[in-house]
């Protein structure tokens, strides 16, 4: 089967496949198996789903099955997190995901793996700052990770990260408004939250601006 297309569900970590958008085929997973929110490929046959619930099944999920159709549970050294967005770097060869401990602040953070089947905890935002990370993502062409949550975090190699100063937000960030998307390109990154936020940067995340309604 040539599988061009996975869709994700939460609620019950439904995973479905096709390979023309119209048709879609439903792809066996664990009874524990739950709450799956992201999932990325390397490109050479290994796919990642992540997602999470109370430690069951999760947080990380791995197939090197072209048929999608066997997964098998990674490892991590950090149990009962939710990991809710991950993305692959084919230039540093190595799988980036973000996540937290949802109701327990004391770890929100970055993971990696190199083959997506062992996960080390590199950075725990919850060490500067209370919050969440919801989303990361990576530019091929800039050579940098960013990710968003309660505040802007930059890599350019996946292991070290460095927080953005909430000086040079638009507006201010707490446990109600937070950051849940990023998009980066040479020429505009633009990063969306709740509450109406939709910041922009043209200097590559040097400055940033509030576009969306005020």
């Amino acid at each position: 089967m040539n599988v061009s297309l996975i869709q994700i569900g939460a609620s019950f970590g439904e995973m479905l496949m096709s390979e023309d958008a119209i048709n879609w085929t439903l792809i066996p997973k664990s009874e524990d198996q739950q709450e799956m929110y992201s999932f990325a490929s390397d490109g050479n046959g290994t796919v990642v789903c992540v997602g999470g619930k109370w430690g069951r099944m999760g947080p990380a999920v791995y197939t090197k099955d072209p048929t999608l159709m066997n997964w098998k549970q990674g490892t991590i050294d950090i149990a009962n997190i939710y990991l809710h967005d991950v993305v692959y770097s084919n230039k540093r060869k190595m799988f980036v995901a973000v996540g937290d401990l949802s109701a327990n602040p004391d770890y929100a953070g970055v993971m990696v793996s190199k083959d997506g089947i062992a996960w080390k905890s590199v950075y725990n935002v919850s060490h500067d700052y209370e919050g969440k990370v919801t989303s990361v993502t990576y530019s091929e062409e800039l050579d940098i990770f960013y990710a968003v949550g309660n505040g802007i975090y930059y890599s350019g190699d996946g292991f070290a990260w460095t927080r953005i100063d909430d000086s040079k937000y638009p507006s201010k960030l707490d446990r109600v408004h937070w950051l849940t998307g990023i998009h980066l390109s040479p020429k505009r990154f633009v990063i969306v939250g709740n509450y109406n936020i939709v910041w922009v940067s043209t200097d590559q995340g040097k400055t940033w601006t509030q576009t969306g309604p005020k």
